[in-house]
């Protein structure tokens, strides 16, 4: 009871910041009813335990008891820190693809710097601990009038469950086609937060196989759409490019592209002086996929054969990459990350695809002391260390920077406290000294930083992101391109992350170009945009890709062969064998 309490109490605080009062009222009693079908399979597993004095038998039911409240406890520590939910996928990677010393250093994280939720998520550890020595020790003895009340508790919490979760399931809560401008229904914050049951449900459709006849008849008869040819610049002499990927940056915290919050400044001014894209997506939800999308050029849609796929070491097989472009025109290239060099396979990941040097935090000189969650270290020290390495490299070169101090929970590394203000503020400060350092270096006569996020905070959506950005809020992240020219420009046009290889290639190269429909060129100048837009959702429902095409955003649900349009009105075959075809290519 104290974990239902807990998690209620803690999701009615993320509802409130993110709703209306009136609503906030509306959606604790949805979380109640939602999870209350978790708490009746818990007193119907207790009601049999007390059904039998077979010692074997009652501690094997103690022990299937314990184990989902052990779930219960991770899942609130995870969305306490983080605000996404627990996937047994999650439990996998953790536990036994990452190395124990990362996992140690995660796990550390979650109780770290929360305040009074610090506290509460103790007191439920320690009650958790005491509550499974009593059942292991408590001697098994049958309570028949006990169990029967416990199947009576059962049934009401499965009626109440029923009453609401049908008329509030996520597919209800969110829309599966809507414009740019329109406002967030009423049954919508952040379904992942309502509705834990319903979201890993829908999570197993995504790792539905293709049978084999559908996977061989659709190879056999799919062809690439028609390419798009462009004329490649062979820019020369090429420049220097630095490409930083600023962990959770999102439009809401710029007051210069939203009007929101006033996070980022210092971020704001150099979008004022340079280039802007504010109609720039993410195709997918996680740093890893934005690797994918950054640096490989590939939409990072969820492979069919593991449930939190993509992870780095699916998608090292990529026809061209960003690092092997530019080391064929002479390009030395330098891959830098605040991360533990095991993070989800990053460091052997970016030496596969072509970076000739891989940075990690354990290379970078910085002050243990300061290491953050995650085992991260701080941006200052990354870009500390990014100088050091522009002393000695020669033109031209890729640097890549990816940074970490701006993950959640947002522990502020001067303060050491948990606020996204404070922490997005110090993410803020630090790269605007790094910019001014390359302006006061020189950088600028031949050289082009490229700011982008690699996908927006993880909290739910507010209101003022939905009538600004509508539908397509979870997903649309800034772009600040700084080339030195100081031609401040604001781009509206549809650009995403896949995009930057392509506009590289366009500008190095002499030869032909083709583009498929799924690419654009943004640079020298945003000449074309894809024809549409994907991106793996990572925030509502598992199994499912955001469309976005001709300013509206639709869902396509991924279920194998039944892959389809949530929404049976829309009616675009070719999308869905587009995306059937990504994904199969990346099965072995």
């Amino acid at each position: 009871m104290l974990l239902l309490v807990a998690l209620t109490l803690y999701k009615g605080s993320v509802l409130y910041r993110a709703q209306s009062y009136e609503r906030n009222l509306r959606f604790l009693l949805v979380v109640l009813g939602n999870e209350a079908r978790f708490w009746a399979y818990l007193c119907l597993l207790a009601a049999l335990s007390l059904l039998t004095s077979n010692v074997v038998l009652g501690l094997a039911l103690r022990l299937a008891l314990a184990l989902p409240l052990l779930l219960a406890l991770l899942d609130i520590g995870i969305f306490l820190n983080f605000s996404q939910r627990l996937t047994l996928a999650d439990l996998y990677t953790f536990s036994f693809k990452l190395n124990l010393g990362y996992t140690y250093a995660v796990l550390k994280t979650l109780v770290r710097q929360l305040g009074i939720w610090s506290y509460c998520y103790l007191m439920l550890v320690l009650g958790f601990v005491v509550l499974l020595v009593w059942l292991l020790l408590y001697p098994v003895v049958a309570n028949y009038a006990l169990a029967a009340w416990l199947c009576g508790a059962a049934l009401l919490l499965g009626v109440v469950s029923a009453s609401i979760a049908a008329r509030t399931s996520v597919t209800a809560a969110t829309a599966s086609v809507a414009p740019a401008t329109t406002p967030p229904p009423v049954a919508y914050t952040h379904s992942a937060a309502i509705n834990v049951i319903d979201l890993l449900r829908s999570g197993l459709s995504k790792n539905r196989p293709y049978s084999h006849a559908f996977a061989q008849a659709l190879l056999a008869r799919y062809s690439e759409p028609p390419a798009i040819c462009v004329q490649g610049l062979g820019v020369n002499p090429p420049p220097n490019l630095i490409l930083i990927i600023l962990e959770s940056f999102s439009m809401c915290h710029s007051k210069h592209l939203s009007g929101i919050f006033n996070f980022t400044p210092n971020l704001d001014m150099l979008m004022r002086e340079n280039v802007v894209f504010t109609n720039f997506y993410a195709n997918g939800g996680t740093s890893t996929d934005a690797l994918v999308a950054l640096l490989g050029g590939t939409v990072p849609l969820p492979s069919p054969r593991y449930a939190r796929e993509p992870t780095l070491d699916i998608f090292d097989h990529f026809d061209e990459t960003l690092p092997r472009l530019m080391g064929r025109h002479g390009y030395q290239t330098l891959f830098m990350t605040a991360a533990d060099v095991a993070a989800f396979g990053v460091g052997a990941w970016a030496s596969t695809i072509g970076f000739a040097s891989v940075q990690a935090r354990a290379d970078l000189q910085h002050d243990q002391s300061r290491a953050q969650g995650f085992s991260t270290a701080t941006d200052e020290t990354l870009y500390q260390n990014a100088i050091l390495h522009l002393q000695r490299l020669q033109p031209p070169y890729l640097m890549v920077l990816e940074t970490g101090s701006s993950h959640e929970p947002f522990i502020d590394p001067d303060s050491m406290r948990a606020s996204e203000g404070l922490c997005m503020r110090y993410a803020d400060r630090k790269i605007y000294e790094f910019i001014r350092y390359l302006e006061a270096t020189n950088f600028f006569a031949n050289g082009m930083v490229m700011i982008v996020s690699d996908h927006r905070r993880r909290g739910a959506v507010l209101p003022e992101e939905y009538a600004r950005y509508g539908a397509a809020a979870p997903f649309q992240i800034p772009l600040i391109i700084i080339d030195g020219k100081k031609h401040p420009r604001t781009v509206t046009a549809p650009y995403q992350q896949t995009d930057l290889l392509p506009s590289w290639r366009y500008m190095l190269e002499t030869s032909p170009i083709n583009l498929s429909p799924l690419q654009g060129i943004l640079l020298p100048e945003p000449i074309h945009s894809a024809n549409a837009i994907l991106s793996r959702n990572v925030f509502d429902i598992y199994d499912s890709v955001n469309v976005v095409q001709h300013g509206m955003v639709q869902r396509v649900r991924l279920a194998g062969d039944a892959t389809r349009f949530e929404d049976p009105r829309v009616a675009l075959p070719g999308v869905i064998d587009m995306i059937n075809y990504q994904r199969l290519r990346y099965l072995r």
